[in-house]
């Protein structure tokens, strides 16, 4: 059976929006000039499979960030940031006539599921029609507006005509983001009380997959360890991660470590519920076929299995079923809706 994923958008309704301090400034999915759009849609244009990348500049050490659009349904695209000055994150924005706004925002973790279909918490305004010097607006709370339709704006990627749109800060600093047509966003200035950064874009790759860290927890049979193997999976935009976690899952780094499914197709579905910090699991029966592992060894890697799926999940239990009936595994019985804790990565490995 082909593995797929069941996700449940509706526990994200009740999560607080949180305004990132890139809110302004990755929203727009970059990629090659794409004229066919018009209006807002011109500047915030929203392709698959497309990787952006820019530079920041103005901290003690200069750093990168990365925008990819992991879901694009409709006019909503659900955004994963990877930066090396903050940890990853994830915004949803939304497309609309009138103005394009941010409807959800994480800024300290990045959710592995589908959350597009999410109820907004509320909407802060990135950019607002019509497109011309004057157009004002409240972005959660602070004053933006379009201050210039022609700015010319350098990257390393080439020089821009481009839409100025000016946040006044509470302090009465200016922040100032830039959108070229067809494009998206090119530059963002930011003043803060120790410096000011800029934010240019550097580069847009087409036709790449998203690459998402994973920390297989896999049992080390000779020394008696569990041992950290890190992996990456390579997702295009919209594609169901379960395949490939499971592949991961069931693929040992090397003779003395022991799998964490017998196979690749051992799982049929994972359901997160990210309100009560749960994922559930279904497996198929032939997971139970796999018995020749002994009593203490099958908890050793059960245990394995719960905390690689949990971290990897962002939650703190995980559920199985098998075929939808009560999870029993030789010496394993879980009740139906029984949930086994995740453990944290200092408690596995005792670091």
């Amino acid at each position: 059976m082909k593995p797929s994923i069941k996700l449940t958008t509706k526990r994200a309704k009740n999560l607080l929006l949180t305004l990132p301090i890139l809110a302004g400034l990755t929203l727009s999915s970059c990629t090659e000039a794409d004229q066919s759009a018009s209006g807002l849609a011109a500047f915030f244009p929203i392709k698959a499979d497309t990787l952006v990348t820019f530079t920041v500049e103005g901290f003690d050490i200069p750093g990168t960030r990365t925008i990819y659009n992991t879901y694009v349904r409709g006019n909503r695209t659900q955004r994963m940031v990877l930066a090396t000055d903050f940890p990853p994150s994830l915004e949803i924005v939304k497309v609309g006539a009138d103005q394009v706004s941010l409807i959800f925002g994480d800024p300290h973790h990045y959710s592995v599921e589908d959350l597009t279909d999410v109820s907004p918490a509320q909407e802060i305004i990135i950019l607002q029609a019509p497109v011309e010097v004057g157009t004002s607006w409240d972005k959660g709370g602070l004053p933006s507006a379009i201050t210039s339709v022609d700015a010319l704006v350098e990257t390393p990627l080439g020089t821009f005509t481009a839409v100025q749109v000016t946040t006044t800060l509470p302090d009465g600093s200016q922040e100032r983001f830039y959108y070229a047509e067809g494009i998206g966003l090119i530059k963002s200035v930011h003043p803060n009380p120790l410096n000011t950064f800029t934010v240019t874009l550097y580069s847009i790759e087409t036709d790449v997959p998203a690459a998402i860290p994973v920390a297989m927890l896999f049992p080390n049979i000779t020394d008696n360890v569990i041992i950290v193997e890190p992996r990456t999976l390579r997702l295009p935009t919209n594609a169901d991660f379960v395949p490939q976690l499971a592949q991961e899952l069931s693929t040992a780094p090397n003779p003395d470590t022991l799998p964490l499914l017998p196979h690749a197709d051992a799982i049929n579905s994972i359901e997160i519920f990210r309100a009560q910090s749960l994922a559930h699991v279904d497996l198929n029966s032939s997971f139970r076929e796999w018995n020749d592992l002994g009593d203490g060894t099958i908890g050793t890697v059960f245990m394995a299995l719960t905390n690689t799926i949990g971290l990897f999940a962002e939650v703190n239990h995980v559920s199985y079923s098998i075929d939808g009936a009560p999870f029993t595994w030789g010496p394993i019985m879980l009740a139906e809706g029984e949930a086994v804790r995740v453990h944290d990565f200092s408690e596995i490995t005792g670091q």
